[in-house]
């Protein structure tokens, strides 16, 4: 996989595409997102594939809202519980690895994982 690189100024224009969550798979915590504005055959799409995915709040599918990376007290908080309460650590931030990153798209879905890359076609080998 390519070197982390889906970053808030990745995708111009970010809020006029639709987002779906395009494939999950458990087994391996990844999650692909694609990125669709205008027509299913003739848009422009974008595929986000986020990797060793430790949570995922969201709807199944959204209209575009502005992406920013949380605060490592946003993931402090969102780990120990303060926040959501999906899984509860006792941590104080400093045992958490720095590639964990923090996904907010607005007030809509939030992803916590080691890393996201960006690609323009779908992959197959997911």
């Amino acid at each position: 996989m390519p070197q982390d690189d889906f970053t808030p100024e990745s995708i111009d224009r970010l809020r006029e595409f639709d987002c779906h969550i395009w494939r999950y798979s458990p087994s391996l915590s990844r999650l692909l997102l694609r990125f669709l504005r205008g027509d299913a055959v003739d848009g422009e799409s974008h595929f986000v594939v986020f990797v060793s995915v430790e949570y995922f709040v969201g709807p199944v599918a959204w209209k575009g809202d502005e992406l920013r990376f949380g605060t490592r007290q946003e993931i402090i908080n969102l780990v120990a519980g303060n926040q959501t309460g999906y899984y509860h650590r006792q941590s104080d931030g400093t045992d958490l690895p720095s590639t964990l990153r923090l996904y907010l798209f607005g007030n809509t879905a939030k992803i916590l994982c080691h890393g996201a890359h960006l690609f323009t076609r779908p992959i197959e080998d997911f």
